[in-house]
């Protein structure tokens, strides 16, 4: 718990932390800055992800094939290297899709309102208005709308699993921590889309949308790395050679020995390799963007990971009890939490951990409503 002394303030910033700012210099800032908001990548057109399936070397081989077969009336040929081509964009479109719509379900963790000082007095304002400088008010159940750094602090905790993965609060206080720390150690600061688990608490605003941590993973999923995978390489030279090969047999006039070299089945066993790959991949929750990035995991030989940035829903549940009387120990914990359950008992607001108690407790009729009023 953070004790007494933390509540005063850090004198670079005290004045401010008073009076916030002015109705004129907020206006002024807002319209230097923009609005505090995590700008959404637009999604691709459908028909730019069925002109990536036809990017790949192997199929444009086939529709060259394609258009030779028919022109020297190979119908059947014809038939089964279209139905190729069809199945292989079929089944990258559909995994394309379904990842580009996952990615964009990632942008929606920022505040409708923010609570904050202006000239003065404390106001409710949208929190696309708040602006670097701001003081902002907080308290249990509140989501941070800005990336601020703490003035005061009274028991305050926050939940930064959407930052730092962890689901535990984090304890803040207003003692300064250094610039290298690392993010999920600063607790001197609250961020953009965390919320208040316990506490209260009053911050000045320095960062607010895309400069936030937010704002930086936002623009980690706008900007993807493009480059091709090893295999899209393998698979380009593999065609380079298939192709010099059928130039060469049709320049000695055999023409359907190259449609006969042309590997109408290569496309469709990789496509559907990496599809079993994708689904074996989704099963342990992991989002594939693009089929070919499934090879560029079996290229890989150590996979350095930090908790740091990952995206996590944040939630604690009991899964074991180890008392004689399981309901009394429910119901002790229950009556010893200071966390809100919802109206569904699987949500609420709070500490994690009390939530994951109070739902356990809730699970088996035991509320902590009922023990105030028997035990006041």
């Amino acid at each position: 718990m953070i004790g007494s002394d933390e509540s005063t303030k850090h004198p670079s910033v005290a004045s401010s932390a008073t009076e916030g700012l002015d109705v004129a210099s907020a206006a002024r800032r807002l319209a230097d800055d923009g609005p505090n908001e995590i700008r959404r990548e637009a999604a691709t057109s459908p028909l730019v992800i069925v002109g990536r399936q036809f990017k790949s070397p192997v199929v444009g081989l086939l529709v060259a094939a394609l258009v030779v077969a028919i022109s020297i009336g190979e119908f059947a040929d014809a038939i089964a290297i279209g139905a190729i081509v069809l199945l292989n964009a079929a089944v990258g479109f559909y995994q394309e899709y379904r990842a580009e719509g996952a990615v964009l379900a990632l942008r929606s963790m920022t505040a409708p309102r923010a609570r904050v000082v202006r000239d003065g007095s404390a106001t409710m304002i949208a929190a696309s208005e708040v602006v670097v400088g701001d003081v902002v008010l907080l308290e249990a159940g509140d989501i941070v709308a800005a990336d601020a750094t703490l003035v005061d602090a009274h028991a305050l905790a926050t939940n930064e699993a959407p930052l730092t993965g962890e689901s535990a609060s984090a304890t803040k206080s207003i003692e300064p921590v250094a610039e290298s720390t690392a993010l999920a150690d600063r607790t001197d600061r609250v961020y953009m889309g965390t919320s208040v688990a316990s506490g209260t608490g009053r911050a000045v605003v320095f960062a607010t949308g895309m400069k936030t941590e937010l704002g930086r993973i936002a623009h980690l999923l706008e900007n993807p790395d493009d480059d091709p995978s090893p295999l899209t390489l393998q698979l380009a030279k593999v065609t380079r050679v298939l192709l010099t090969i059928c130039l060469g047999i049709v320049v000695l006039g055999a023409i359907s020995t190259a449609i006969a070299a042309v590997p109408e089945g290569l496309p469709a066993i990789v496509t559907i390799a990496l599809a079993v790959g994708v689904q074996r991949m989704a099963a342990r929750n992991v989002l594939v963007r693009r089929l070919p990035a499934v090879e560029t995991l079996g290229c890989v030989d150590v996979i350095c990971t930090d908790k740091t940035g990952t995206l996590t829903s944040g939630v604690m549940t009991v899964r074991e009890l180890v008392a004689a009387d399981e309901d009394a120990l429910l119901r002790a914990a229950a009556a010893c939490s200071d966390a809100e359950l919802a109206v569904d008992e699987r949500t609420g607001v709070g500490d994690t951990t009390e939530l994951a108690l109070l739902v356990a407790a809730a699970a088996r009729g035991i509320h902590r409503r009922d023990i105030e009023r028997d035990h006041p």
